[in-house]
C-alpha cells in the first residue's frame, strides 16, 4: 500500500490554490464512486495527491431564489432531497431517490455525480432536460456551463487543468 499526500482545505480559496499546484489531484467528498469501483476487499487504492473537499462551507450551501434553485457541489444527495423536496422538478427527485441505498445518499454529493468520468451517472440526463448549469471554478476564473457541456463528444471532461465543479444551477 502506497502513501498518498491527502490536503483537507477549509476554504474555496485555499482548494483552488492547493489544485492548481496539483491538478492530477483526485477531488473526493463523499468517496462513494472511488468505493463503489475498488475491485478487492481490501483497503482502497488512492492515488499520490488527494484533496479532501467536504469541509469547505461554500461547496455545502443550498440556496433559492424565484429564479433557480442552487447547490453546492459537495452537499451531500440525502440533504438535498430534504431541503428541495417540495420545489425540485419531480424527475431530478426520481434520480435522487434512485442512487443506491440511503446510506449512501447520505455520503455521495451531486458534484460527484455529474462529475463521474467513466460514464453518466443518475443526474447527468434530468439536469441536461432542465437546463441545469454548473459553475466551473479554477484560481482566478469562473465560468457556467450547460450539464452536457462538461464532457466533450468522446467523452472525456471539458474541465481545464485545476478546474472543478463548485455550484449546479436548476432553474425554475
Amino acid at each position: 500500500m502506497k502513501d498518498s499526500k491527502i490536503f483537507q482545505p477549509t476554504s474555496i480559496g485555499e482548494l483552488l490554490r492547493t489544485y492548481q499546484e496539483y491538478p492530477q489531484a483526485l477531488l473526493l467528498a463523499g468517496g462513494t464512486a472511488l468505493a463503489r469501483e475498488n475491485k478487492s476487499d481490501g483497503p482502497l487504492d488512492f492515488p499520490d495527491i488527494v484533496l479532501h473537499i467536504n469541509r469547505i462551507p461554500e461547496l455545502q450551501r443550498i440556496s433559492r431564489t424565484e429564479r433557480y434553485f442552487e447547490i453546492g457541489a459537495c452537499v451531500p444527495i440525502s440533504r438535498i432531497l430534504k431541503v428541495g423536496q417540495h420545489v425540485l422538478p419531480k424527475a431530478l427527485t426520481y434520480a435522487l431517490h434512485n442512487i443506491a441505498h440511503p446510506s449512501i445518499r447520505n455520503m455521495g454529493t451531486l458534484g460527484g455525480n455529474l462529475s463521474h468520468q467513466p460514464r453518466r451517472l443518475n443526474t447527468f440526463g434530468p439536469l441536461t432536460i432542465l437546463d441545469a448549469r454548473v459553475e466551473l471554478r479554477k484560481l482566478g476564473n469562473s465560468r457556467w456551463v450547460q450539464v452536457p457541456r462538461l464532457f466533450n463528444k468522446t467523452g472525456e471532461t471539458g474541465l481545464e487543468p485545476g478546474e472543478l465543479i463548485s455550484r449546479i444551477r436548476i432553474p425554475f
